[in-house]
């Protein structure tokens, strides 16, 4: 394995991930992205001054952007891999040792946004030279239909188990080498009942509170290809999601860059649910996206509806950016949304809001803290709060008739909308 890495972003070399001798990772920005000056592609908030190009130059060369131990990637890298049982299954199938450094180094060719990440020899203290390769070149270099056996070639952040796919008349399949896969099926965990059915629903129901999401559908697994997965051959028959991939363009062939919250901040996924609250995400978006004012609206219809839904999972790498233009951030589609509610655990969001997490906490005054904390208009806070619970109170209850939940969720949402009735 190559201890050092090239890293591109769409067709720019922007610098080089290696390890020492002591399993000690680091990063460090090529000169050829640093002269491109402000208009430069993003690679994330975590690495930029946005107005001050004195200071960004400044963070590309005096931070260190190392990991936080031997093995471990800088908190940037560190989230585009994956976690807990899905980073174990990639490991086994791949016969990857399971640092970050040894996986990055095997799937880095194939990851979220328009990040690729690949073994080179070029010395990064001379990159006079940089652009050895595009990721044009890399996309076009095999055309071969990709082997069953090598079918895990890519890496997907999170815990559950992910196949990257191409749908196919009624059924899906693996992709070409020369196509990216513009679909995520998520296999629900083994402990979660009704999983699939629970995802699609919740997103069903943000769509009708305004909330922009992923385009989602709930399939079979009989319509996957299963019986070619090394691993998965023996996975139960049942229900999942397909989810449109917003990081590639509607042509199949174009890259989008993303991140993640997490990575936005600098925090390693460990620390995904223990990361700052919800108002610095909130004055993040407030700084430093386009069309703030839009996007600070969506932001709060995902808070307001995590309270409604009773979703215990929107942590830092729940909440997505994504740089259409590849320089300016936009908030993401909304993804993963769950009521954790049947499945036990603490009743409250992933982080704090004006210091509250407790689900039936919530209320209108707590959002008017929340306003004067991010210097947000309350007027307008609570218009989007009010707007969105009453869209929730006119459209869920038909809704959930339609959806025909499975009665645990179905009684789990309405107990708890019982519970929080009189805190708006």
């Amino acid at each position: 394995m190559s201890n050092l890495l090239e890293v591109l972003l769409s067709d720019s070399h922007i610098g080089y991930l290696s390890q020492d001798e002591a399993a000690n990772c680091s990063f460090r920005f090529s000169q050829s992205y640093i002269d491109m000056g402000p208009s430069r592609p993003t690679l994330s908030l975590s690495f930029m001054v946005p107005g001050d190009e004195e200071q960004t130059i400044r963070l590309f060369l005096d931070q260190e952007h190392t990991g936080s131990a031997p093995h471990c990637l800088p908190a940037f890298f560190a989230n585009l891999l994956p976690e807990g049982a899905w980073r174990e299954f990639v490991c086994a199938q791949r016969h990857i040792e399971a640092d970050d450094f040894a996986l990055i180094s095997a799937l880095g060719e194939n990851l979220p946004g328009a990040i690729c990440i690949r073994p080179t020899e070029q010395d990064p203290a001379d990159d006079s030279n940089a652009i050895k390769y595009t990721l044009k070149d890399i996309e076009e270099g095999e055309t071969s239909t990709q082997p069953a056996e090598d079918w895990l070639n890519y890496a997907l952040a999170g815990e559950g188990i992910k196949l990257l796919l191409v749908p196919e008349q009624t059924r899906f399949r693996l992709p070409k080498d020369d196509e990216f896969a513009t679909h995520t099926i998520k296999l629900p965990p083994p402990d979660m009942a009704h999983f699939a059915e629970n995802e699609f629903a919740m997103h069903k129901m943000a769509q009708k509170i305004g909330i922009t999401t992923v385009p989602i559908q709930l399939i079979d697994s009989s319509s996957l290809p299963l019986e070619q997965l090394p691993g998965l051959e023996d996975f139960p028959a049942g229900k999942v999601v397909a989810i449109e991939r917003f990081d590639r363009g509607a042509d199949g062939h174009q890259r989008i860059h993303v991140e993640d919250f997490a990575q936005a901040l600098n925090v390693l996924p460990a620390a995904k649910a223990a990361g700052p609250d919800y108002e610095i995400l909130a004055c993040l978006i407030k700084e430093q996206f386009v069309d703030s004012t839009h996007n600070i609206e969506q932001f709060l219809r995902r808070l307001v509806f995590n309270v409604l839904i009773g979703n215990a999972h929107g942590h830092l790498k729940n909440w997505g950016i994504i740089y259409h233009d590849g320089c300016l951030p936009e908030l993401a589609p909304a993804y993963n949304l769950i009521s954790t509610l049947p499945y036990g655990g603490q009743p409250n969001t992933a982080l704090a809001l004006a210091d509250i997490k407790q689900f039936t906490d919530y209320s209108e005054q707590v959002f008017a803290t929340f306003a004067a904390n991010c210097e947000l208009p309350e007027k307008f806070v609570i218009k989007t709060v009010h707007d969105a619970v009453a869209k929730a109170a006119a459209s869920w209850p038909n809704l959930l008739d339609e959806l025909a939940l499975p009665e645990e969720i179905y009684w789990a949402l309405v107990s708890h909308w019982e519970a929080i009735a009189d805190n708006f």
